[in-house]
């Protein structure tokens, strides 16, 4: 009798452990995830101006194919809808890259090339979006400035209907469109994935129409980031920590690293987003279009 008693107990010992196992492996819930996800979204939807410095560090395949590492200088711009100016620095003097949009044109101009070059295109058709042309001095997931834009993780989700629960990462996943509709990438997509409790994404993800990788951003260090006329508990999560990687899994990401990030925006001109006097100020002596023209 002893015997059975000690077997009956240690058999709801372990009927207590699978059931534990069993919540624990559960699906969370997917409604308190959605409103979640939806309250960091509505406040960074208020960020209709960014600005931030810091600095990129890249990763560089010497002649030998050891990785070096090169650190720039960084200044972000950002304008909603669709307006970005990212400039890297090699010095107080030398632009390796300026890349950015003004929401219809895109553009990537590597003054220091030989020669001096400027890729550019179309937003809503944008040919080849990831710029594979292995002259171009920036890992893939640099290159093209509608990719960099999504990748820096500062605009909301598109469709949180898309909503669905990885299980194997233990991860939310929403899935939307990257060009729209009229692109010639229409068939490209960006995965936003967040941790189980988590507001705000952790991992971005841009995929082809073939669903390959594309390019890949990690997400961290998120820090409240001032929106004029709110109130602080309401400002928007912004990632200070980006790495950046391409398709390819044996090279090393980008990391950027962001500082002194502001929504007021009192450096965002006009003249950042201006294709036009962007042109004439760069003066590039060879000019790449990519995809149709206008």
């Amino acid at each position: 009798m002893i015997v059975a008693a000690v077997f009956g107990v240690a058999s709801v010992g372990a009927l207590d452990l699978g059931c534990a196992a069993a919540r624990t492996q559960a699906m969370p819930d997917r409604s308190d995830a959605t409103a979640r996800i939806a309250e960091a979204d509505r406040r960074l939807a208020q960020l209709e101006r960014f600005e931030a410095t810091g600095t990129v560090v890249l990763p560089v395949r010497s002649g030998s194919g050891a990785i070096d590492e090169e650190q720039l200088d960084l200044l972000l711009l950002r304008e909603r809808p669709g307006r970005l100016a990212i400039r890297l620095k090699l010095s107080v003097t030398d632009t390796l890259a300026w890349l950015g949009s003004d929401g219809t044109r895109w553009w990537l101009f590597l003054p220091e090339e030989t020669p001096s070059t400027v890729w550019h295109g179309m937003v809503a058709s944008s040919g080849n979006s990831q710029l594979e042309d292995e002259s171009i001095p920036l890992p893939p997931g640099l290159r093209h400035p509608r990719i960099v834009d999504v990748l820096l993780g500062l605009e909301p989700a598109d469709d949180l209907a898309s909503l669905e629960w990885n299980s194997a990462d233990r991860r939310w996943w929403i899935e939307s469109p990257v060009f729209g509709d009229a692109s010639d990438d229409s068939g490209w997509t960006v995965r936003r994935g967040y941790a189980e409790t988590g507001p705000v994404a952790e991992v971005i993800e841009v995929r082809d129409a073939a669903g390959m990788l594309v390019a890949r951003s990690r997400l961290a260090g998120h820090e409240r980031v001032e929106v004029p006329d709110r109130p602080v508990g309401d400002w928007p999560l912004v990632p200070m920590r980006i790495e950046v990687s391409g398709s390819g899994a044996e090279d090393p990401p980008a990391r950027l690293s962001l500082e002194r990030p502001s929504g007021r925006g009192g450096r965002v001109k006009a003249a950042a987003f201006d294709w036009g006097r962007l042109l004439e100020s760069m003066r590039p002596e060879r000019i790449v279009q990519v995809g149709a023209s206008s």
